[in-house]
């Protein structure tokens, strides 16, 4: 039994396909199939050479230039000129009040619209208004790197962790400080 394909490889797989207009992308994966076997993987794409995947498409990559094949060649590997960032959807605008009843969510996100990472390293916060009716895209925050984050992070707390962690999570400031003056007294 074969693993299905992670979301990264078929991403790598998709653009690669782009590469080669005109080619079903059926057809795609089984020269694909045929170069390195299965699973598709990032480790068996890498070792993939030009000559190899010419040989092995024969006459269905027979139109294509050696250029274009490896733009794909370079999107299977994952080191294509692609910015993630471009493929994440646009906010639609949000007035309040537009959404009664609704709440605002955060989700942190390293590719495309995808909730795949965690708040402490991801590459954007998308930021949803959500109600029972609609769930709606209002905004995209790109995130600092880490360094950047931290070094902010250091400046910002002082020596009481009731305020680094207030830091952390703004909304929770009365209720950390209650806490932190209730251990402090106890």
């Amino acid at each position: 039994m074969t693993r299905p394909l992670n979301d990264e490889m078929a991403l790598r797989i998709g653009l690669a396909s782009r590469q080669l207009p005109g080619l079903a992308l059926e057809d795609w994966l089984g020269i694909l199939i045929r170069a390195v076997g299965l699973p598709l993987s990032p480790e068996r794409t890498r070792r993939l050479r030009l000559r190899r995947l010419r040989d092995t498409g024969g006459k269905l990559l027979a139109l294509y230039k050696d250029e274009q094949l490896r733009e794909a060649l370079f999107c299977l590997r994952g080191q294509s000129d692609v910015d993630m960032r471009a493929t994440v959807p646009t906010p639609q605008p949000y007035r309040e009040g537009d959404m009664p009843g609704s709440i605002r969510v955060a989700c942190a996100s390293n590719r495309s619209d995808r909730i795949d990472a965690a708040f402490g390293n991801c590459s954007r916060l998308l930021i949803y208004q959500v109600s029972v009716r609609e769930i709606r895209l209002i905004h995209v925050r790109e995130q600092h790197s880490l360094a950047k984050v931290e070094q902010r992070y250091n400046e910002r707390i002082s020596s009481a962790p009731a305020r680094r962690l207030a830091w952390c999570v703004p909304d929770c400031r009365r209720s950390v400080a209650r806490c932190h003056s209730r251990h402090r007294s106890g």
